[in-house]
């Protein structure tokens, strides 16, 4: 899964789930208290989100087993059918994901493998590529945005002085690790402000050539409003 699609084979295995029979055989898992019925379901293929809950479930079965006092046995009991309804849950707000990006797919698409420069300086920059068209009827039209950023390393990255002063190229790499964190949670901002865009039924014409992000003004930071490019 990349930072807002849903891969192609991720939403294939999500799609072949039933949610019913899952629901059925995760509790089936906790009677056995052994999730092998689950393999037929191949869930470490529905994406990090699911993978994850997955393992949960799986950590909460084997707790299950563990523990012989009755007490102790039905309060695991308890936590292992709590983290199988999450499992499901995962899943199936992954399904309705997947079913509202093909659906959106329709209308317009954004690129979200986005690949970090080589090196980094205070100017960060991420240029985002879409296509979109008013209806599935016209052609496509292809576009791209670019965000920029001027990154302060005195308000963005306050840290406490180490005892010992560290050497040139230490300060160096230190840099570079802030610089690529903070080029990371630009991009993030970045997609999620055109996608945001065209959910909300935005003209994939207006969207500018470049824009420069606006930082906090209290923190001096990017936030969750910076890449909103739509917003006067």
């Amino acid at each position: 899964m990349g930072d807002i699609n849903i891969s192609r084979s991720e939403y294939e295995a999500l799609k072949a789930i039933d949610s019913v029979v899952l629901s059925r055989v995760i509790d089936q898992c906790v009677d056995e208290e052994y999730s092998s019925a689950l393999l037929a379901f191949r869930l470490n293929n529905c994406g990090p989100f699911v993978a994850s809950k997955l393992r949960m479930f799986e950590n909460s079965l084997s707790e299950y087993r563990r523990f012989k006092a009755p007490k102790r046995r039905s309060e695991a009991r308890a936590d292992a059918l709590r983290a199988g309804a999450d499992l499901h849950y995962a899943v199936q707000q992954m399904k309705m994901r997947g079913e509202m990006e093909e659906r959106q797919a329709e209308f317009f698409y954004i690129d979200d493998h986005v690949q970090p420069p080589v090196s980094f300086t205070d100017h960060l920059t991420v240029r985002v590529h879409y296509r979109w068209r008013i209806s599935p009827e016209n052609e496509w039209v292809y576009g791209s945005i670019e965000f920029s950023h001027k990154s302060d390393p005195l308000s963005d990255f306050q840290h406490t002085q180490p005892v010992r002063k560290k050497s040139a190229a230490h300060q160096a790499k230190d840099r570079q690790d802030e610089l690529y964190a903070e080029w990371e949670a630009l991009k993030r901002q970045a997609l999620w402000s055109v996608r945001d865009y065209f959910q909300g039924g935005g003209d994939g014409a207006s969207i500018p050539k470049v824009f420069r992000v606006k930082i906090d003004v209290r923190t001096r930071r990017l936030n969750n409003f910076s890449a909103r490019f739509w917003v006067g």
